[in-house]
């Protein structure tokens, strides 16, 4: 450092610092979504390629067409683990109390699943923010997502051949398809609001989430009680539909988009003086 001894050479060495450390520490950093709904870009979005388009009707035709086939013969009978203790406690006594208990879970059912499409695509983004092109592409990841999980649980419907805990007839018990499209449509909502900040106010996004986890325990519960499901069907369908939104989600969904940077540090070069600047967010 023999060359930066005098007050002139020290000034530019210092000011040469402050350069350096400003090129290799750029004023930018990675954070989640703040007031300015930074997150609305389609540049963090993987875009909806075109076979998408035609895949997400076929899948959509797929299911329908397994869902109207005949139920598949009796292949596995009972409970396993601890179905038959949670039926034993669960299941209501009276066939009027189930036939509602049932009703209950198909309203929660439906309501779960269309959120995510209805209100976060169509009204939060679309409308509220004014986002049409971000509308549409988070209709088309909540609708895949919707999809896979019904394609995969109306066939492993047909193939297990699992009757209902009321009896042998309806052999489509494992897993639960009420339980797997509801926690489809609870994952979205929480993944949506708690990465998107949807609402731009945590608590009420979080709010939104625990909200919609919620309900898609009680959609399960409720199937326990109506006896129309053991819980391994419903344990089985809650995996499968958190799993399906999740990869759905994350294909679809890249992370870290950039903002101002918390901390930043500048080079002051002026005649009077020459040093470093430090600024930062705490």
């Amino acid at each position: 450092m023999r060359g930066c001894r005098s007050r002139r050479r020290r000034d530019t060495c210092l000011g040469l610092i402050g350069a350096i450390l400003l090129t290799c520490h750029p004023a930018t950093s990675y954070a989640g979504s703040d007031s300015d709904a930074r997150f609305y870009s389609l540049e963090e979005w993987a875009p909806i390629q075109t076979w998408e388009y035609f895949a997400l009707p076929a899948g959509l035709a797929a299911t329908l067409a397994i869902n109207l086939t005949l139920s598949p013969p009796t292949r596995w009978e009972g409970g396993i683990l601890f179905d038959n203790w949670a039926r034993s406690n669960l299941r209501l006594s009276s066939e009027s109390a189930r036939t509602n208990a049932a009703n209950v879970s198909t309203v929660l059912l439906v309501a779960v699943a269309a959120t995510p499409m209805v209100v976060d695509a169509g009204v939060l983004t679309g409308w509220v923010h004014q986002r049409g092109d971000l509308a549409w592409q988070m209709f088309m990841v909540d609708a895949e997502a919707l999809t896979l999980t019904t394609l995969v649980t109306e066939t492993t419907k047909r193939l297990s051949g699992r009757a209902r805990p009321s009896g042998p007839g309806e052999n489509d018990s494992f897993f639960s398809g009420h339980t797997s499209i509801a926690t489809t449509g609870a994952t979205l909502l929480c993944l949506q609001h708690l990465e998107l900040g949807l609402l731009e106010n945590k608590a009420a996004d979080a709010t939104v989430c625990g909200a919609a986890a919620t309900l898609a325990f009680t959609t399960g519960l409720l199937r326990v009680m109506a006896d129309r499901h053991w819980a391994s069907d419903v344990l089985v369908g809650a995996g499968i539909g958190a799993g399906s939104a999740f990869l759905v989600y994350k294909l679809h969904v890249r992370q870290g988009q950039v903002e101002p940077a918390a901390f930043r540090i500048s080079p002051i070069l002026s005649p009077d003086f020459r040093g470093l600047s430090f600024a930062g967010r705490f």
